[in-house]
């Protein structure tokens, strides 16, 4: 639901003011390859390197920075967004971790493949090899939204390779959505496709509390991409709406967990914290006030500011090892 936009104001003010003086009044393909150096650009001032590497036929790319030996995390995305969703949360991580953020098979610069399934199921296999590939036999994971769903049920699956686990409003839930989210799905309005910019307005107002200013040339450029993806989109929308596998599994998450909500999201109610907290048995809530669907966006300081509290908390106690037939 949010590619480039969301470094704007949250980000790299300086580099898209540049941005503007650039592309105005320039062509879509112009577009694209300014935002494409504006994001190299942003990522080397957070620290991060992009990287890219062949999982599963899919190209996926990713960026990597931090300490090269520390404890690693690792960033999964929404519906919708890409790897840049996290680059001001990684800035703060970065001095302490190595840091690991990629774009999902399917979006982003990830490759997609006709045939391939993009669900929640197919997405945590797929994770699975790239930490694999990468050699991170254990992670700190965080997930937000479809990359909470996907990030939980890593965790389930792979208990021994998750050192903690960080939901940041994820899907996956039974009756999880936001009433304004819900009622607007209920008269045929699904404002997460971006068919239209009026669909992009009322995704802002949605994701956000306080919702950033977008151009409207850029506005209508982003729209653009996403009428050329809104198949592929659709489908996986309607697969994610669909699974509520994370609720199933609560029980068999055995990582220290962070629950993280904004008190404010129009898209996955925060009542769902409760349900997290109660179903999985070491965890904990932040609820994050006056804020919307990507706490990792809106209150970036904020989120990593308890994220590292909790990872520093996990120090004191013995984390999950796995059982004996899972170390041997």
């Amino acid at each position: 639901m949010m590619r480039f936009f969301r470094t704007m104001k949250y980000q790299s003010l300086i580099a898209f003011s540049a941005l503007l003086l650039l592309v105005a009044g320039c062509t879509s393909a112009v577009v694209s390859n300014k935002i494409a150096e504006t994001r190299l650009i942003t990522h080397a001032k957070y620290g991060l390197v992009d990287r890219s590497m062949t999982v599963d036929d899919h190209t996926i790319h990713y960026v990597e920075g931090g300490v090269n030996h520390g404890e690693s995390v690792l960033l999964i995305h929404g519906f919708g967004a890409d790897c840049d969703n996290w680059l001001y949360f990684a800035g703060y991580l970065v001095k302490k971790y190595h840091v690991v953020a990629l774009d999902l098979p399917g979006f982003g610069q990830s490759q997609t493949l006709d045939g391939q399934s993009y669900s929640i199921a197919a997405q945590v296999r797929r994770l699975h090899w790239f930490a694999e590939a990468l050699g991170l036999k254990t992670v700190h994971m965080a997930g937000n939204s479809m990359g909470g769903a996907i990030a939980a049920i890593y965790a389930a699956e792979y208990p021994a390779g998750v050192s903690s686990l960080a939901l940041l409003a994820p899907s996956g839930l039974r009756n999880g959505l936001a009433p304004s989210f819900a009622s607007d799905l209920a008269s045929g309005r699904n404002a997460l496709l971006m068919l239209s910019p009026s669909d992009f307005d009322r995704m802002l107002d949605l994701c956000f509390y306080k919702k950033p200013t977008v151009p409207d040339f850029l506005k209508n450029h982003l729209v653009n991409f996403s009428l050329q993806r809104k198949d592929f989109n659709r489908k996986v929308f309607d697969d994610i709406i669909h699974d509520d596998s994370l609720e199933k599994r609560l029980k068999d998450i055995a990582a220290p967990t962070l629950v993280v909500w904004g008190e404010n999201d129009g898209i996955l109610d925060v009542k769902g914290a409760d349900t997290l907290t109660k179903g999985i048995a070491n965890s904990r809530a932040l609820i994050i006030k006056e804020c919307g669907h990507t706490p990792m966006i809106e209150k970036a300081g904020e989120t990593a500011t308890g994220y590292l509290e909790f990872l520093k908390s996990l120090k004191q106690v013995p984390l999950y090892l796995g059982t004996s037939r899972e170390r041997k």
